[in-house]
């Protein structure tokens, strides 16, 4: 954070905001153990005791009183954000991506005791540490969805069945093929996810057909606000398998925002073969996310022919209609 960032900030918020962020002490380190790794750096941040969101940002502090802050650029900062107010009072560590100050920002945050980085031993190779750390997020997060599907109402349940039943009903026999066919290659290729869950995953969209969008590339737009027409790949950290050909992850470019992906090797040409993400939803907040899509769209998206900023326009509006819910 420099001066001229500070001075925006004065201008937007008010000195008082300015302020309470200077109260930082970032001479001091912020941890005693920090994992740095050419994507992302895993720190120890000690007890966290506050979590609160101001305009534009979402901040927490520690027991010293260091602050460190993440965009709320993207939807899944409310999920967070409830998230981490369950975690005031425990020991917690941040990872930050790459690029990032892991003293001032941060895109997620996980429980000490889960990952545990004082526990790697000191001689194990950058790669070695990389996996474990991969491995102890991948178990936490599991957890975590485990306990969310636990605590799901049998009226969400039966709800999710039959949105899923719908969306088998709009595929044609060959897609449906593919959904098949796809949960088979999916089964077969797992352990290597497992070992190589850092995946840049291609779109088949609009970067592959001169500016046209895919269906893909309205998803990405209306449900994470993502604008993927100029792009063939993104990365995603896949943290554990969902249904059928689906996978459960963030993506580490963007706060590592919490995503289910349907995955399918390619057909077309330049990409045939290779793993690509057919279709996307949000990780988090998705029951009530979908009934309000549902709502705003009754009749599906697949086949409306819009432009990008529309979809991206539509991401705020039915987000602003999920967090107000």
């Amino acid at each position: 954070m420099n001066d001229t960032w500070f001075q925006t900030m004065a201008a937007l918020y008010g000195q008082d905001y300015v302020d309470q962020l200077n109260q930082n002490n970032y001479a001091e380190p912020m941890s005693e153990e920090v994992f740095k790794f050419p994507q992302d750096t895993y720190a120890d941040f000690g007890v966290l005791t506050e979590v609160w969101d101001a305009p534009g940002y979402l901040h927490i502090k520690n027991e010293q009183g260091t602050i460190a802050s993440m965009s709320k650029a993207h939807y899944s900062w409310r999920a967070k954000e409830a998230h981490l107010k369950k975690l005031v009072g425990r020991a917690v560590v941040t990872r930050t991506g790459a690029g990032w100050n892991h003293k001032e920002w941060f895109s997620s945050v996980y429980p000490s005791a889960s990952l545990n980085l004082f526990a790697i031993a000191d001689d194990a190779g950058p790669k070695a540490q990389l996996q474990i750390i991969r491995t102890k997020v991948a178990f936490y997060e599991t957890k975590r969805w485990l306990e969310s599907q636990l605590e799901q109402t049998n009226e969400q349940l039966e709800e999710e069945a039959e949105r899923y039943r719908k969306e088998l009903e709009q595929l044609t026999p060959r897609e449906r093929a593919e959904l098949l066919g796809a949960a088979a290659e999916l089964d077969k290729d797992w352990p290597n996810f497992v070992e190589n869950p850092n995946r840049a995953l291609g779109i088949v969209g609009a970067g592959y057909f001169g500016g046209k969008l895919g269906h893909i590339d309205k998803y990405f737009a209306m449900r994470l606000g993502i604008d993927t027409t100029k792009r063939k790949r993104i990365n995603v950290n896949i943290t554990n398998r969902a249904k059928k050909n689906y996978v459960r992850g963030t993506l580490p470019e963007y706060d590592d925002q919490p995503v289910i992906a349907a995955l399918k090797k390619s057909t077309q040409a330049d990409t045939k073969g290779q793993w690509v993400i057919a279709s996307i939803e949000p990780g988090e907040l998705n029951s009530e996310y979908f009934k309000q899509e549902l709502r705003v769209f009754p009749q599906g998206v697949k086949d409306m022919v819009k432009p990008i900023d529309f979809w991206l326009e539509h991401h705020k509006i039915i987000w602003d209609k999920v967090n107000a819910a």
